[in-house]
């Protein structure tokens, strides 16, 4: 290859592609960056109600497949869904499992690996802590995306913000928190 040719790297690696995060509810925040990035692009997708479970599903599916294609994420993280114990009524949990059934098909669709992880372990590693008092965690996330300089729009976005930076220091090396004295390391 020749060295002025615009793919050469000069013996570099290549430089993964962005990483998706997603918050799934009924108002999906998500994030979307590179691993060497400092901040991700972020937003809340708000999906309709009073239409159906139909209708809100096939909003996600949607806008899910339009932004794959649109940004080509090389993987999907998504937090796993509540154990079925702490699912509070039986339309939050069909939510839910649906929404993350859309994820892996259009992640099937697009190729892109996607896997899931346990909102707890992020908000520890990330937040310093796992569990808050009632009511608490959203405050608490959306607090820390602003010190970052991230005008999150609401803890949605704010929930898969935390999501990408704990799935983008897990693959870089970035230190973790180490409690709550830490939690912006």
């Amino acid at each position: 290859m020749p060295r002025d040719d615009p793919g050469d790297r000069g013996g570099l690696p290549a430089i993964p592609g962005p990483t998706l995060a997603l918050d799934l509810a009924g108002i999906v925040g998500w994030a979307c960056g590179g691993l060497y990035d400092n901040r991700p692009q972020f937003g809340a997708w708000h999906l309709p109600f009073g239409q159906g479970e139909g209708a809100r599903f096939c909003a996600f599916e949607n806008r899910l497949a339009y932004f794959i294609e649109a940004n080509s994420p090389d993987r999907i993280v998504v937090e796993k869904h509540l154990p079925a114990a702490a699912m509070n009524n039986d339309a939050a949990a069909r939510q839910q499992l649906g929404l993350r059934a859309i994820a892996y098909s259009e992640a099937y669709r697009a190729a892109t690996p996607i896997s899931e992880i346990d909102v707890l372990t992020v908000r520890r590693d990330i937040l310093g802590q796992g569990v808050f008092a009632r009511d608490r965690v959203k405050q608490e996330v959306v607090m820390w995306c602003r010190r970052r300089g991230w005008s999150v729009p609401d803890h949605n976005a704010g929930d898969a913000c935390v999501l990408w930076e704990w799935h983008r220091r897990r693959l870089t090396g970035r230190p973790m928190a180490a409690g709550r004295l830490f939690a912006d390391c």
